[in-house]
């Protein structure tokens, strides 16, 4: 939810979405005594692309325009994934470490890929300086 896509408009809308909606619940929540946690991962090894792949190829109809723009894009997604892609168990890892921490940060990238990613457009990879930020304002 931190980096838009080419041709995954509503995916990435979604996922902003969800951020948003759990950026907004965090401070609350941590008056309460309950931490909100974001869990960020990169490319994860999996049939969701070959998936997703398949099916905009009936679903998405174009003059053609947009064609060879989404081939290459499909075609570079494909080498992330070959050559990037984490493991379900490495996600997993993240999850847990961020379910048992005793102070869980907001956000948590599971590898150092998407970590360096995030850091390219926050400052604050971890999330809790926007946090602290948006607590401040309640009592």
């Amino acid at each position: 939810g931190v980096v838009g896509q080419p041709f995954n408009d509503a995916y990435c809308a979604s996922k902003f979405a969800v951020e948003g909606l759990m950026e907004s619940l965090a401070p609350v929540a941590r008056r309460l005594g309950i931490f909100v946690s974001l869990v960020e991962p990169g490319a994860v090894k999996s049939e969701f692309v070959a998936t997703v792949s398949e099916a905009s190829d009936t679903v998405i109809e174009t003059d053609g325009a947009y064609d060879a723009m989404r081939a290459a894009y499909e075609k570079a997604v494909m080498q992330t994934y070959d050559e990037a892609a984490q493991s379900s168990a490495q996600v997993a890892g993240t999850i847990l470490e961020a379910a048992t921490a005793e102070a869980p940060m907001f956000r948590y990238q599971s590898s150092d890929a998407i970590r360096a990613i995030v850091s390219k457009k926050l400052v604050d990879p971890t999330g809790e300086a926007g946090v602290a930020m948006s607590g401040a304002r309640l009592p």
